[in-house]
């Protein structure tokens, strides 16, 4: 899991909700929906805000093509259920963030597991975000206890197939790193180098797959070795 930077609220958004005398998430035309989703997908470098699996969009911009059901699902980081301010903050972008729908884990994870609970944390929050931390066998983990819990109980992050997707994205970059040092000793340039890749989207707006855990054990050598 990455910190996510928001962007502004796309206009077919802005102008639902300047135009609607009563506005409703549940009331959103489709054409609507479909333009959070290229927001939120934009911005999070084409990854689950939760997982950072890869996610993909099937939208077209031609009319006459038929629109296929989304493999996205918009998430509410204050959940609609929220009794306090769930309804106000419903149609509010800063708080929407795209998940996958967990349909190649095996199980459920992310939203679809999370539903209306409650997350005691935000991808949107630096701070939170901090908190994150990896074990080499793709187990993640928050140095806050209550996260911690989230994380398992929330979202389902440790799914047994999520772990191993995430062990293998490291594993896959530390052979890459390893090939291209001499004799396979790590040197902090091209640490840097990796970690940038890791930390920037490419031109395509896409950040790699699973780059929480590359960035996190990347981090922790070049501090170790500084």
């Amino acid at each position: 899991m990455i910190f996510i930077k928001k962007s502004s609220a796309p206009d077919k958004l802005t102008a639902y909700l300047r135009q609607s005398h009563s506005p409703s998430y549940d009331d959103l035309d489709l054409d609507v929906k479909d333009a959070v989703r290229k927001g939120l997908i934009k911005e999070q470098g084409y990854l689950c805000a939760y997982c950072n699996s890869r996610i993909h969009l099937e939208i077209s911009e031609d009319s006459n093509i038929p629109r296929i059901p989304p493999t996205t699902r918009i998430d509410h980081c204050v959940a609609q259920s929220d009794t306090m301010h769930g309804a106000e903050l419903s149609l509010n972008y800063p708080n929407m963030v795209l998940s996958c729908d967990s349909r190649n884990m095996g199980e459920e994870t992310c939203d679809k597991f999370k539903k209306d609970k409650p997350l005691p944390f935000s991808p949107l929050n630096k701070s939170d975000m901090e908190t994150i931390y990896y074990s080499k066998d793709g187990t993640i983990h928050s140095s806050n206890p209550e996260y911690d819990k989230a994380l398992n109980d929330v979202l389902n992050l440790n799914a047994p197939q999520l772990k191993r997707n995430r062990k293998a994205a490291w594993v896959e970059t530390m052979n890459l790193i390893s090939s291209r040092c001499n004799n396979g000793a790590w040197d902090a340039s091209k640490i840097r180098k990796y970690l940038g890749t890791a930390t920037t989207p490419d031109r395509g707006g896409r950040l790699p797959e699973y780059c929480g855990i590359i960035r996190y054990f990347l981090t922790r050598w070049l501090n170790r070795h500084s």
